[in-house]
Protein backbone atom coordinates (compact mmCIF):
# COMPACT_ATOMS: atom_id res chain seq x y z
CA UNK A 1 0.00 0.00 0.00
CA UNK A 2 1.05 3.57 -0.70
CA UNK A 3 -0.25 6.80 0.77
CA UNK A 4 -2.03 9.59 -1.10
CA UNK A 5 -2.87 13.01 0.33
CA UNK A 6 -6.13 14.25 -1.25
CA UNK A 7 -5.52 17.82 -0.01
CA UNK A 8 -2.14 18.28 -1.72
CA UNK A 9 -2.85 15.61 -4.40
CA UNK A 10 0.59 14.06 -3.87
CA UNK A 11 2.07 10.85 -2.56
CA UNK A 12 2.83 11.03 1.16
CA UNK A 13 5.92 9.37 2.60
CA UNK A 14 5.97 8.43 6.30
CA UNK A 15 8.66 10.27 8.24
CA UNK A 16 8.77 13.07 5.66
CA UNK A 17 5.17 14.23 5.16
CA UNK A 18 2.25 14.97 7.46
CA UNK A 19 0.05 11.86 7.31
CA UNK A 20 -3.09 13.34 8.89
CA UNK A 21 -5.15 13.48 5.66
CA UNK A 22 -3.81 10.49 3.75
CA UNK A 23 -5.61 7.47 2.36
CA UNK A 24 -4.08 4.14 1.38
CA UNK A 25 -4.00 3.11 -2.27
CA UNK A 26 -2.76 -0.10 -3.86
CA UNK A 27 0.72 -0.06 -5.40
CA UNK A 28 -0.76 -0.58 -8.88
CA UNK A 29 -3.18 2.38 -8.67
CA UNK A 30 -2.93 4.45 -11.87
CA UNK A 31 -1.73 7.48 -9.84
CA UNK A 32 1.53 5.69 -8.99
CA UNK A 33 2.05 4.10 -12.41
CA UNK A 34 1.27 7.05 -14.72
CA UNK A 35 4.09 9.45 -15.53
CA UNK A 36 2.12 12.30 -17.13
CA UNK A 37 -1.45 13.54 -16.93
CA UNK A 38 -2.99 12.98 -20.38
CA UNK A 39 -3.62 16.05 -22.53
CA UNK A 40 -7.03 17.58 -21.88
CA UNK A 41 -7.25 16.08 -18.40
CA UNK A 42 -6.58 17.45 -14.91
CA UNK A 43 -5.87 15.69 -11.61
CA UNK A 44 -8.76 15.82 -9.15
CA UNK A 45 -10.08 13.92 -6.13
CA UNK A 46 -13.38 12.02 -5.83
CA UNK A 47 -15.69 12.01 -2.78
CA UNK A 48 -13.67 9.14 -1.26
CA UNK A 49 -10.41 11.11 -1.50
CA UNK A 50 -9.07 8.97 -4.35
CA UNK A 51 -7.20 10.53 -7.28
CA UNK A 52 -9.17 10.78 -10.52
CA UNK A 53 -8.71 12.37 -13.91
CA UNK A 54 -11.29 14.89 -15.09
CA UNK A 55 -11.66 16.45 -18.50
CA UNK A 56 -10.75 20.13 -18.66
CA UNK A 57 -13.90 22.10 -19.34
Amino acid sequence: MRLFNPVTMTEAIPGIHDLSNVIELFEDNWFFTTVNVPEGMVLSVNKDGEPILKEIE
